[in-house]
């Protein structure tokens, strides 16, 4: 988390596999929502414990919040973490009040999506949030 969280990956010889870090956040909180299904064994509560405390900042950065405020339709895109984090037990009712009051306008259906993307959209709104 303290190298690709703060400024993602540039690889100058193949573009393609250069990354934000938007993405190794995102993918380490389904990571640890996915391992969350093992809690139950005291090793996985521990492990998941450790790596949610060093996402936590990432995921409700002023970054976020910034990118949140400035592109709602695409805000539940930065939020994901926030959103798996939350469902982990890992609450921020400031955050969930910012975001909540970023998606309250209609710009959240502003931006075209891909199928993929809808149904992303779709599943996280079952979840409460929209």
């Amino acid at each position: 988390m303290d190298f690709f969280a703060h400024e993602g990956y540039a690889d100058s010889e193949v573009p393609e596999n250069s990354f934000g870090p938007e993405k190794p956040i995102a993918e380490t909180a389904m990571l640890l929502y996915t391992a969350s299904t093992l809690r139950h064994l005291p090793d996985v509560a521990h492990r998941i414990e450790e790596i949610a405390q060093l996402l936590v900042p990432h995921a409700r950065s002023q970054r976020t919040l910034l990118n949140v405020a400035l592109h709602p339709g695409v805000a539940l895109d930065f939020a994901v973490p926030h959103v798996l984090l939350t469902k982990l037990g890992y609450c921020d009712p400031d955050f969930d009040n910012i975001l909540k009051s970023c998606l309250s306008g209609q710009t959240q259906y502003g931006h075209e999506r891909p199928p993929f993307a809808s149904v992303e959209q779709s599943g996280l709104r079952l979840c409460g949030w929209a």
